[in-house]
């Protein structure tokens, strides 16, 4: 299905919510824009680093990070 959008003054362009969603991007996502050789149509692909990919990761169980520096620190202690 294909989908529309305009090219801003700026050279910008709005990428459909629909084609956000199937990416998974959100606010601030990076996405590299690849052009296929000989044809005129362009590739979208996400950049996931990692921090991005850590933003999307929940916890099973809530820490407290004193406790669990203290338990690193107890682990990893120099000798």
């Amino acid at each position: 299905m294909p989908y529309h959008t305009t090219v801003t003054q700026k050279g910008q362009i709005t990428i459909p919510k629909e084609i956000r969603d199937m990416l998974r991007l959100g606010k601030n996502s990076r996405v590299a824009v690849q052009i296929e050789k000989g044809n005129k149509a362009a590739r979208l692909i996400p950049l996931n680093n990692f921090v991005s990919s850590g933003r999307r990761i929940t916890p099973k169980k809530r820490t407290n990070p004193l406790k669990a520096r203290a338990s690193m620190e107890k682990k990893y202690a120099r000798k």
